[in-house]
């Protein structure tokens, strides 16, 4: 366990540290490449959180903090990088322009929202509330956008082009 935990952390630091000298701060100002951005560092928190679980969990001889970390890798970095990638291949194969406008943007937000409060119940003994808290906001990101681009498919391009 600790020499696991040790490289989990090594390697969540690294990819934390990547995810900043890639450019994450200049990538804020293009909004998909920010939520790409964003979904790195939570692949890089995800692992700095399985290896803290390591680590915390030696004297028990098993891992603590619950499931957060793998909320984390699995909500945090999936979530986040199929919906920046979902949104930008909609928008591509539909002629539309390669960006997140407002409603896309605070949608991906909401998501954020949810897999902060899901990791953070994942850690707490009582999980129900922030569990609820989680699923609910979850739902009202991912379900209206989902639909929206669901009413792309199928329909002309806008820009006039085939496909």
């Amino acid at each position: 366990m600790l020499a696991r935990g040790l490289f989990e952390l090594v390697i969540g630091s690294i990819v934390l540290w990547l995810a900043l000298v890639w450019g994450l701060v200049q990538a804020l100002r293009i909004r998909l490449l920010a939520m790409l951005h964003l979904g790195v560092l939570w692949l890089g928190l995800a692992y700095c959180l399985l290896g803290a679980a390591q680590l915390l969990g030696l004297k028990q001889g098993v891992p603590l903090l619950g499931l957060g970390a793998w909320h984390a890798l699995t909500m945090g970095f999936l979530g986040s990088i199929l919906y920046a990638m979902v949104t930008r291949v909609s928008c591509g194969h539909g002629g539309r322009k390669l960006l997140a406008d407002e409603a896309t943007w605070w949608g991906f937000w909401v998501l954020q929202g949810s897999v902060v409060l899901r990791v953070g119940s994942a850690m707490w003994p009582d999980e129900a509330v922030g569990l609820l808290l989680a699923v609910s906001t979850w739902c009202a990101a991912l379900i209206p956008w989902g639909m929206r681009l669901l009413s792309w498919y199928g329909r002309p391009r806008p820009d006039g082009r085939p496909g």
